[in-house]
């Protein structure tokens, strides 16, 4: 039996889409084989001209096959809906199991139409321990969880011992306005830009159950964090030994003011492991491995 996954493509500069491709990346080295749906205008398909679309897409799949399923599609509900139910068709005729990859939480208008989509599921992959507890809150009822928790930042890019600074980086130029923080323009080469500039990389998302690649970028790059507490991230940097969450910036500033060589040396050195495993792909294979030793469970 094949395992395949979902990948949307077609639409430049999604960070949905470049998500998506780093789930793919890892499956892709676990054997796991690709689907690709490309971005149309759905709605001009009727709907035997979508059925026969999805029907193409599928041929290649067989009877106790799995898939992943990557959401939001980017295609929209109708699209969904439709390649779920013929995916339904072979979970019938056979042992087939679907995983569905969230790659972006619904927004508050599209929460309860996705519940339904993720329902679907005999996996639910999620993007952090925080997200599955928030979506159980609104209606879902699938059991088993895999969690990503990092959209990793793959990277051969040799990075050197980030020197202790009183400074704070940040890719977020509103942060570094706010803090007189140093601003780090994004980019494919943020993390080594992040570990040549020293000092502590400050990291406040504006979700707390979600992050954005910005985060991996961060993460990556091998120095200090000091993170939102309100973040699922703080958890993550913590737990590494890497960085300090702090309530608000005038914590984060006040702190900056008083550190010091020895202990931005210690905090360094786990920051250099979470940056390795960052930049392997640590977090995405992981959470690949996870999803399919909970579908085979199920066999």
């Amino acid at each position: 039996m094949t395992t395949y996954i979902t990948q949307t493509r077609g639409l430049i500069g999604s960070s949905v889409l470049q998500k998506q491709s780093r789930l793919v990346r890892a499956a892709r080295q676990q054997g796991i084989l690709p689907l690709s749906l490309y971005y149309y205008p759905v709605d001009a398909d009727s709907a035997g001209e979508l059925s026969a679309r999805q029907d193409g897409i599928l041929s290649g799949v067989s009877f106790g096959d799995d898939i992943i399923v990557q959401l939001p599609t980017m295609l929209g509900d109708r699209y969904e809906q439709a390649l779920l139910d013929k995916i339904a068709n072979f979970q019938q005729a056979s042992a087939s199991k679907l995983v569905i990859a969230v790659t972006s939480l619904p927004t508050p208008s599209d929460l309860a139409q996705q519940v339904q989509f993720f329902n679907r599921a005999d996996v639910l992959l999620v993007p952090s321990v925080e997200a599955g507890t928030f979506l159980q809150e609104h209606g879902l009822r699938v059991s088993r969880l895999a969690y990503l928790n990092v959209w990793d930042q793959e990277s051969d890019v040799v990075l050197t011992s980030p020197q202790f600074r009183r400074q704070l980086v940040t890719l977020d130029s509103s942060l570094a306005d706010q803090t007189a923080g140093l601003w780090v323009r994004p980019s494919v080469t943020a993390a080594y830009d992040l570990n040549a500039a020293g000092g502590y990389a400050l990291l406040w998302p504006s979700t707390n159950n979600d992050s954005e690649i910005a985060a991996a970028q961060v993460l990556a790059s091998g120095l200090p964090v000091l993170v939102n507490r309100a973040s699922y991230l703080a958890r993550i940097v913590e737990r590494a030994g890497m960085g300090i969450a702090f309530a608000d910036l005038a914590a984060v500033t006040a702190y900056l003011a008083r550190s010091n060589a020895e202990d931005y040396q210690a905090l360094v050195e786990n920051a250099g492991r979470l940056s390795a495993f960052v930049r392997a792909g640590g977090f995405t294979s992981h959470a690949i491995s996870q999803a399919v030793a909970d579908i085979n469970r199920l066999k």
